[in-house]
């Protein structure tokens, strides 16, 4: 019912030649609010801008739809309104391919440019046009990934589940497709932005890996809820799986809004939401990076962070600072936490600022954080990172 919405809409108005017209004329600008609507519930922290506007070296000038700026991770989305004609569902080979190039393809292509764009300069420069006209830069060497997604009106299901089947990928950075629908549902069962660029993170290897196949895009949720989605490589007789198909996981999400039965939720050690928070009030930013960063790792080393930073906090009696340091070769970043029993007895910056540069050359990671606890009391009374810019 949901996903025919606009078609039930379309046919009331059918009559009324100058409300179709209206409502055709603000699809686009309509879609953009929605997927911009959707992307504030799940990132709060984040500063989300639209429609900004930029040169490239040709002095082209081009548009970025959606641009999100979390702490140290960058979204860039296109949303695209048109209409999948008829006869391409029907299976008409030339119209399917026009509508392709219309719906996804075009706005895979301005995802594309948006991103060499950044690549290609160290610090980026974006503009806005009209009454808020102004500037806004970002520096590249701050971002740990940049995701690029694109937003569907039409509901097209395995095609843009699926949509590397029908179009070449960007194999510098793979960019995903979703329907404004799924959107929703994928932030409404997720719930924290963190857990979504988790998901992005998880999709684009996916689409890299170009072994599994779904038919939908909540199949792929699904299994993600329930056991990620990363694949054995090979079988139980050792021989290499070609192919891998992911199909009726998306029942349970039925279920769930149907029936209001369970669903699996995605595994977060006991205390860890109690350390975000506290991260968070600090700075928003930058401790959204490190839940991210945190939830990246298993069940088995989430437990272990939380035990080692409970542990510096107790053993931190003295005037004398405790730490503990975690490397989570997978994003390419590393943690410090140090612990002090009153703020007043942190005060040497530059043994710390020795320390995380230490850590950098020897690990050759990118970005390293840190964060210092005070125990009485027990709040963060710093967050900060260097990064590593030969990396």
């Amino acid at each position: 019912m949901i996903k025919s919405i606009f078609s039930i809409l379309e046919n009331e108005l059918k009559n009324d030649s100058k409300l179709l017209n209206e409502y055709y004329a603000s699809r686009g600008k309509n879609l953009e609010n929605l997927a911009r609507n959707i992307l504030i519930n799940l990132f709060p922290e984040a500063e989300i801008y639209q429609g900004l506007k930029y040169l490239t070296s040709d002095q082209k000038e081009h548009e970025a739809d959606i641009i999100v700026d979390i702490g140290n991770y960058l979204l860039i989305v296109e949303a695209k309104s048109g209409k999948f004609r008829p006869q391409a569902k029907e299976g008409n080979s030339k119209i399917f391919k026009n509508s392709i190039n219309k719906l996804v393809a075009e706005a895979h292509e301005q995802c594309r440019t948006t991103y060499e764009y950044i690549q290609q300069n160290k610090i980026i420069t974006f503009y806005k046009k009209g009454q808020d006209s102004s500037e806004i830069s970002f520096d590249k060497n701050n971002y740990i990934d940049i995701f690029l997604f694109t937003v569907e009106l039409e509901n097209l299901d395995s095609i843009t589940s699926d949509i590397y089947r029908t179009i070449p990928v960007y194999k510098e950075n793979p960019i995903l497709t979703f329907s404004i629908y799924d959107l929703y549902i994928i932030s409404d069962i997720l719930k924290k932005g963190s857990l979504f660029i988790i998901y992005l993170n998880q999709r684009r290897e996916n689409v890299l890996n170009g072994k599994s196949h779904a038919s939908t895009e909540l199949d792929y949720l699904s299994l993600f809820l329930e056991s990620d989605l990363k694949f054995q490589e090979k079988d139980e007789s050792g021989h290499e799986i070609s192919e891998i198909a992911i199909d009726n996981y998306s029942d349970v999400l039925d279920k769930y809004y149907i029936e209001n039965k369970k669903i699996n939720s995605y595994p977060i050690a006991v205390g860890a939401n109690i350390l975000f928070q506290q991260l968070k009030k600090y700075d928003k930013k930058l401790g959204f990076v490190i839940e991210k960063e945190f939830l990246s790792a298993n069940i088995d080393v989430q437990k272990d962070i939380l035990r080692k930073i409970d542990a510096i906090k107790k053993r931190s009696s003295d005037e004398r600072g405790h730490d503990c340091s975690f490397l989570l070769k997978k994003g390419n970043v590393g943690i410090s936490f140090f612990a002090y029993k009153k703020k007043e007895y942190f005060c040497d910056d530059d043994l710390i600022e020795r320390y995380v540069k230490l850590k950098l050359m020897q690990t050759k990671v990118k970005f390293w954080f840190y964060v210092v606890f005070s125990v009485k009391p027990n709040k963060v009374s710093l967050i900060s990172f260097f990064n590593n810019t030969n990396v």
